[in-house]
């Protein structure tokens, strides 16, 4: 619950209260210090990076929902939305760098990956509460 928290709160490491006043002022230099931050630390290791992480999100999920262990469907319901809002925060990130976009656009992308997060929280919660009351289910 508390990670999902984070990401409802913050998204590419920049309060939502500051994207909603979107000042461009204060905004545009905060958002481009954090996503040239992000961007060398996502290139350098891109490939190894995703081998390990899918293959990992793999042996959780099936280990969890194959195999039915408890621990490893818990641990696949914190680990894997995170491996996804992690590819879905890396493409939105060198999509605004890698074009040439003006601040609201930029905004509108950012919103729009915030939504994205949003709904994948809302579904973890649901899938994570339908997961325990399952034995109340059949």
């Amino acid at each position: 619950m508390l990670q999902c928290l984070f990401h409802w709160l913050y998204i590419l490491g920049i309060p939502v209260d500051l994207l909603k006043a979107a000042d461009k002022k204060i905004l545009d230099p905060y958002l481009m210090l954090q996503l040239r931050r992000r961007s060398p630390v996502l290139d350098w290791s891109q490939f190894i990076l995703i081998v390990i992480t899918t293959s990992f999100g793999t042996v959780l999920l099936i280990l969890g929902f194959w195999f039915q262990l408890t621990l490893f469907q818990g641990l696949s319901l914190l680990f894997c939305p995170q491996i996804i809002i992690f590819f879905i925060s890396d493409r939105t990130t060198k999509n605004i760098l890698a074009f040439d976009y003006g601040f609201v656009e930029k905004i509108i992308l950012i919103k729009k990956l915030h939504l994205k997060v949003q709904l994948l929280s809302i579904f973890t919660i649901l899938s994570a509460s339908v997961l325990s009351f399952r034995h109340v289910i059949h």
